[in-house]
């Protein structure tokens, strides 16, 4: 009994990203957990599937996929299309937040300044 490989990538927010060679009967799911499983700053709500620069399935498809158990064969994937697992951002810390404050309160402040003189 033979089994169909196939050659996909995980990129992004995972302990192993790169190319992984699994069974066409392997689950989005699987497909996550075999490159590793998300990092801590995975954002798993923003999943999308996708083939050289076209987006072959958005973050609601893949979600649907998921819940169903559908396969990567199911989906129509091929070698070479990739599952992009993207990263949460870094929350703000306080120094950030003053930054951001000062640049958009500096302009408007300089503006204010110079037009009362």
């Amino acid at each position: 009994w033979a089994r169909p490989l196939m050659r996909l990538a995980v990129f992004g927010s995972v302990t192993n990203p790169g190319y992984l060679t699994l069974p066409a009967e392997t689950t989005v799911d699987q497909l996550v957990n075999a490159a590793g499983g998300p990092t801590s700053s995975a954002a798993m709500d923003r999943l999308t599937l996708e083939r050289a620069d076209t987006v072959l399935l958005t973050n609601d498809a893949v979600r649907t996929a998921i819940a169903q158990g559908r396969t990567v064969e199911a989906l129509g994937l091929a070698d070479g299309d990739a599952l992009v697992v993207p990263d949460k951002g870094q929350p703000m810390n306080a120094q950030a937040k003053v930054q951001l404050f000062m640049s958009l309160v500096f302009p408007i402040l300089t503006i204010f300044v110079f037009r009362r003189r």
